[in-house]
């Protein structure tokens, strides 16, 4: 990760980059992103899926997106958080062992709250979900989602 970190000076896509930042990935990087420094641009990007890895907090804005998207009031009320729950069929635990108590929206994003966004995406579905994250362009490499 230090040679593609020495190469954020460059200010053109260069093949050289995206190799190294392939090597890096290769070499057990989970992601790499080099931007130029002047610009932001994207110069290369990779990454792989690691199964036992879960979606994680990036998530939770498509699940925010696809509520808004679904417009039922998805994302009205509050939802709960009793530190701990299972949701389709797996055992979900908030950061907080204790719990949060009841969220709305707001909170549940300052607090980064897992439960709070497992309801919410039970709530809009998955298919709401999938094309939420399609949207955003998650899986558009290989085409795959995290479970």
């Amino acid at each position: 990760m230090i040679a593609v970190a020495l190469l954020l000076g460059l200010g053109v896509v260069d093949g050289r980059v995206q190799e190294a930042v392939d090597r890096a990935v290769a070499g057990g990087a989970v992601a790499a992103v080099v931007l130029d420094a002047q610009s932001g641009r994207v110069l290369a990007h990779g990454g792989r899926t690691e199964a036992a890895m879960p979606p994680g907090s990036t998530f939770k804005i498509v699940d925010v997106l696809a509520a808004a998207q679904a417009a039922l009031g998805a994302l009205a009320g509050t939802l709960r958080c009793a530190g701990r729950a299972r949701q389709a069929g797996v055992e979900v635990r908030c950061w907080k062992p204790e719990g949060h108590g009841d969220l709305a929206l707001e909170e549940a994003l300052g607090q980064s709250c897992n439960l709070y966004f497992g309801a919410l995406g039970e709530r809009v579905g998955t298919p709401a979900l999938l094309a939420a994250a399609r949207a955003v362009g998650l899986g558009a490499g290989d085409g795959r989602l995290p479970a």
